[in-house]
């Protein structure tokens, strides 16, 4: 999902559930929201993260979402905890540590 700005039409952020097919295959379906600095820290990455969730156990009746995030990455880590996902493991991906997080549907 993009969500853009209503009069220039610039993409503001895009949130969604996928499959990780590439590098790092996982049968998992990852969280996925990137946003432009500007929107940091309005509640907004919590907001469309909570609707992902609903989305995904609920209409999807997935068992298990991840998410991947940087470790230096503490808005992100603050928005899972909020989701509460909780610390999984750690991987490495593109030559870079990344910690997974995981959410089981209740």
């Amino acid at each position: 999902m993009l969500f853009r700005n209503a009069l220039s039409r610039l993409v503001l952020s895009s949130v969604g559930l996928f499959r990780r097919l590439i590098e790092v295959p996982m049968n998992d379906v990852d969280l996925g929201y990137r946003f432009m600095s500007a929107y940091w820290g309005k509640g907004i990455a919590t907001e469309s993260g909570r609707a992902c969730v609903d989305l995904g156990f609920g209409q999807l009746g997935l068992n298990k979402l991840i998410a991947m995030v940087l470790p230096e990455n503490t808005g992100s880590i603050r928005v899972l905890d909020k989701l509460d996902f909780t610390f999984a493991h750690e991987l490495m991906e593109d030559q870079q540590l990344v910690h997974v997080y995981s959410l089981v549907n209740p």
